[in-house]
């Protein structure tokens, strides 16, 4: 058995995804800011080279307002 990450190595924040998604519904969403549970590392990134080269695999999207996007679309399928 095997475990891959399919990031793209960049980061984003919970806030730029919360802005992305707003824009992209047209919808404010209301937050509530807390501070960061104690261990929560400050940032994380993950890379897809180990899957690209094992799986001969690709990302369909690498723009974060096409992931969501096309999650969103999938969601609505369901």
């Amino acid at each position: 058995s095997n475990s891959f990450n399919l990031g793209l190595g960049q980061g984003y924040s919970v806030f730029e995804i919360v802005q992305c998604i707003e824009k992209i519904l047209n919808k404010k969403i209301n937050l509530k800011i807390i501070k960061r549970r104690e261990g929560d590392p400050p940032e994380l990134f993950t890379s897809n080279t180990k899957a690209c080269n094992a799986l001969n695999w690709k990302p369909n999207y690498t723009n974060i307002s096409d992931i969501i996007q096309s999650a969103i679309d999938w969601m609505n399928q369901r």
